[in-house]
């Protein structure tokens, strides 16, 4: 099966038209030694924090795809994790449609990440549960 496929690689950007971007935001490594486990949540005042997530979901949530869309990149995309807060400078809760859009800049600008689509061939395994009963013949 033949599925659009995000590929990911480190390169300047050149200049373009900005994307919407957060007012502000902070990008931490996740301190070493933390244990818990991590989060996402949006708030009121146009709020975000991401605790202990690495990268990649940035990245997932940005362009709305799986990690097997996602080709290249370095390994710490999966290894090192990170705590986000950010502000949209909106008085409101983010919508979902709204947030993949304000996400999109954040691996570009913090983490000089550039992204191109391509089609790519990739494979797939497909669960099916079956639920088997006994005969009472």
């Amino acid at each position: 099966m033949v599925v659009g496929g995000m590929v990911l690689s480190l390169s300047k950007g050149g200049p373009g038209q900005s994307p919407p971007h957060f007012e502000v935001a902070v990008i931490r490594p996740t301190p070493a030694g933390t244990s818990g486990g991590t989060s996402f949540s949006v708030f009121e005042g146009g709020r975000l924090r991401i605790t202990n997530e690495p990268v990649k979901l940035l990245i997932r949530v940005a362009f709305q795809i799986e990690n097997a869309q996602i080709a290249g990149g370095p390994t710490w995309l999966d290894t090192d994790r990170y705590d986000i807060e950010a502000k949209t400078g909106h008085p409101e809760k983010m919508k979902p449609g709204q947030m993949s859009s304000l996400m999109q800049s954040l691996p570009a600008e913090r983490f000089n990440l550039r992204f191109h689509r391509e089609t790519r061939e990739l494979s797939f395994c497909k669960k099916i549960s079956v639920a088997i009963k006994p005969f009472l013949g």
